[in-house]
């Protein structure tokens, strides 16, 4: 689900092939315990971010209010569920940050 989700916000200003390949690293990735940006293997979240807003802009543009990115959140708003917390997200130490009042 997360990488159809995906590719339903693909640029279409990038290659398909690589798109497609992309959204099914990224949707691997979400799986992982670990934040998204080091489950990638990238330095920061800002890379999360250009990589997102380069092959999937209308998702990169729903991240708003300072929310890290959660893409099973973003899918789950989309299919009109409640977002639930990753499993490894309750132990982080970013967590009140990212869902705080919002899960």
């Amino acid at each position: 689900m997360l990488n159809a989700f995906l590719l339903s916000h693909a640029s279409g200003r990038t290659d398909m092939a690589d798109t497609a390949c992309l959204a099914s690293i990224i949707a691997h990735a979400c799986l992982r315990p670990d934040h998204l940006w080091r489950d990638l293997g990238l330095t920061g979240r800002e890379e999360v971010t250009d990589m997102l807003s380069r092959y999937f802009p209308a998702l990169a543009a729903r991240n708003v209010d300072g929310m890290r990115w959660k893409i099973a959140r973003e899918l789950a708003l989309s299919l009109g569920m409640t977002p639930q917390p990753a499993p490894g997200c309750p132990g982080c130490e970013d967590f009140g940050f990212c869902f705080g009042d919002k899960t």
